[in-house]
């Protein structure tokens, strides 16, 4: 065995130890998750009957045509599985979970050690979960609000100048 190397020589293990430890995918992703779905009730609770105030009040905005919505569910009866299914933001975080557990899961020290093929070809997954993270925001969820493209940056003008 060579004495001079260590597993914090290795470049690649290097960078995975970094970014493991920077953006500790594997806490943030749960919660980020589980308050997508938290929001997605409540915007599906907000289009009900019951639902009173400043959440049904802006959940009603986009009711009459060319008036643009905030709300992406737009009926109280909508399934929300199925309003999830229906955005690109869905389906593609759908398949960032779903690679992201299998990546975390053959990255395990009994599959690597037991099946190493298994570990390496499911971490070709990879390139799945950057495409999908890559196209999760393009969506256009939030381009239906009113002005929201119509910016200064948008535009390409200096607005320190002005």
């Amino acid at each position: 065995m060579n004495p001079y190397f260590t597993l914090e020589s290795d470049p690649s293990i290097s960078y995975q130890l970094a970014t493991q430890r920077e953006f500790h995918l594997q806490e943030k992703h749960p919660v980020h998750v589980v308050a997508h779905f938290f929001n997605l009730e409540r915007y599906h609770w907000s289009q009900s009957e019951e639902a009173e105030g400043l959440l049904a009040a802006l959940s009603k905005l986009g009711n009459t045509p060319n008036e643009s919505y905030l709300n992406p569910v737009r009926t109280f009866p909508a399934n929300t599985t199925t309003e999830l299914l229906r955005t690109t933001a869905g389906v593609t975080g759908l398949v960032i979970s779903l690679a992201l557990v299998l990546i975390m899961t053959s990255s395990t020290e009994f599959i690597r050690q037991v099946s190493y093929e298994l570990f390496w070809y499911i971490h070709h997954v990879f390139i799945v979960f950057f495409l999908s993270l890559a196209i999760h925001g393009t969506g256009g969820t939030l381009s239906s609000l009113d002005g929201f493209h119509k910016t200064d940056w948008d535009k390409g003008q200096d607005v320190s100048s002005s």
